[in-house]
């Protein structure tokens, strides 16, 4: 009797090896050189000054093989010191073809919600049309990493290199006065017209597998809002200590120009004008800054710059070149 136990504990334990996950437990004792390691920019392009850098963010991860199915399941991966973590260990299957789709923040908040399909390998994030930067926002950013492992581990060091992109555009509003006027300027309204519902919803949706594609829906571009409260900040000919407005906008395109109203007082007379932006559409990850300058009468003289999203370091606001950003 013994010794037939001693060889079905044997057999069990031998047929328990072989069936473990290659994700969970590589044959390879050296198991550290198999694990799959993530790797993402840590330094934010950031909206305001006080900005925290990138320091978690959440991964979906499929293998297709002789044994497909989902690795990661919406997997938190924190940074500690200078290196990414993340627990339980995932290992690499050298027979499979690895898809992986990141995003950030980690956790919802403001009106942004993520869902997953395992069946389709979609990720699917609502989120709101229009958000004040008033540093409560939520900067939405998002991944893909795809590859046959044998690549990621020959090639990268068994690192995935997430590179992420916003998919708001930055929309700054700002209005300014020529320096030789002598009346005092206030500001009282400012309104858009054509351009996606304030109050709205849009909906975000990845397929992360080959190849890798994106689509919006539920985006309106044929509404009004209203984009101004502070009113009675004193306009200034100084286009960086102006009054204006900052906002966070889901990427669409019109059928029309985007148009500005601006409302102003004059001495404490009422005045309004309207300015053609001449441009239809917001393009996810750029920052669109335009400047009104109140001219004689109610001429209002639109500048529109397109820039790139600001690095903080150290507090301080540092412009970078395209070649050398990462979109976040």
């Amino acid at each position: 009797m013994r010794a037939r136990t001693y060889i079905y504990i044997i057999g069990m334990a031998a047929l328990t090896l072989q069936g473990c996950n290659r994700n969970s437990h590589p044959s390879d004792p050296n198991v550290e050189q198999h694990a799959i390691g993530m790797v993402a920019q840590s330094v934010t392009r950031a909206l305001i000054e006080d900005a925290d850098d990138l320091s978690e963010f959440a991964v979906y991860g499929y293998k297709q093989g002789p044994v497909s199915q989902m690795v990661f399941a919406n997997q938190l991966v924190t940074l500690n010191g200078s290196a990414w973590e993340y627990t339980p260990k995932k290992y690499w299957d050298s027979s499979a073809i690895f898809y992986f789709a990141a995003y950030a923040p980690a956790t919802e908040q403001n009106g942004c919600s993520y869902t997953h399909n395992d069946d389709t390998r979609t990720l699917t994030i609502t989120l709101p049309q229009w958000q004040l930067i008033d540093g409560k926002e939520t900067d939405v950013v998002v991944a893909t990493s795809q590859g046959a492992a044998t690549t990621y581990l020959n090639t990268y060091g068994g690192q995935v290199d997430l590179t992420f992109n916003h998919l708001y555009a930055q929309l700054v509003v700002r209005v300014v006065r020529s320096a030789s006027f002598q009346n005092t300027y206030k500001l009282t309204s400012l309104t858009y017209q054509n351009v996606p519902t304030a109050d709205g919803t849009a909906t975000y949706t990845l397929d992360y597998t080959t190849p890798a594609s994106s689509t919006w829906s539920g985006v309106e571009s044929a509404a009004s809002k209203n984009a101004y409260s502070n009113a009675g900040e004193e306009i200034t000919s100084n286009p960086e200590a102006t009054p204006g407005a900052k906002h966070l906008v889901v990427p669409f395109k019109g059928s029309s120009n985007i148009l500005v109203e601006v409302g102003y007082t004059a001495n404490g007379n009422s005045s309004e004008g309207t300015a053609d932006t001449g441009i239809k559409q917001l393009e996810a990850g750029k920052r669109y800054v335009l400047t009104l300058s109140l001219g004689q009468g109610a001429v209002i003289e639109p500048s529109l710059e397109i820039e790139q999203w600001i690095e903080v370091q150290d507090g301080q606001d540092i412009e970078v070149d395209e070649d050398d950003k990462h979109n976040w």
